[in-house]
Order: structure tokens, then C-alpha cells, then sequence
């Protein structure tokens, strides 16, 4: 899948990010956060995160062939156990 075209945009919780699905099977894809915050709201954040609101967090499993081992993430939530990736 290419381009926000394939998707549909819902606006949740503050209204100033769209949840992205695929417009044909419905799985959630990204975060569109393109609209951004209201100018009140950026100014309450730290100038250091600015450009990750202007970002697409994806739905990494949405990616056919992604190779976890390969994206490094060493990071684990509690209950999980090394050498095992829950997605």
C-alpha cells in the first residue's frame, strides 16, 4: 500500500491526530500527525520533539517481510521474555 489516497482518516481523542486505516481491510496503518498540534498545545512541548509531531508513526506490521531481528529493538514490555517478540 502507497499513499494516504488508500486510507481513511479518523479524528480521535484531541482531534489533532488522524488515526489512518487501509480503506479496504480496515487495519490501522499510521498516525497522521501532519495537522499538528494547536498553537497552545506546542507551546506547552518541549521544542525537541517538534519534528517527530510532524512524523507518520506506521504500523510496523503492516510491512510484509519486515524483519524484526533486523530493526534492533531491544526494548521489552513487561512479561515478555528475551528472544521472543510479541507484535
Amino acid at each position: 500500500m502507497t499513499g494516504t489516497e488508500n486510507t481513511t482518516a479518523y479524528f480521535m481523542g484531541d482531534k489533532w491526530i488522524a488515526h489512518r486505516f487501509c480503506k479496504k481491510c480496515g487495519t490501522p496503518v499510521c498516525l497522521d500527525t501532519q495537522t499538528g498540534p494547536p498553537a497552545h498545545v506546542l507551546a506547552k512541548i518541549p521544542e525537541f520533539y517538534h519534528p517527530r509531531l510532524k512524523a507518520y508513526p506506521t504500523n510496523l506490521r503492516v510491512i510484509n517481510g519486515l524483519d524484526w531481528e533486523k530493526l534492533g529493538i531491544n526494548v521489552l514490555a513487561p512479561g515478555q521474555e528475551i528472544g521472543r517478540a510479541h507484535v
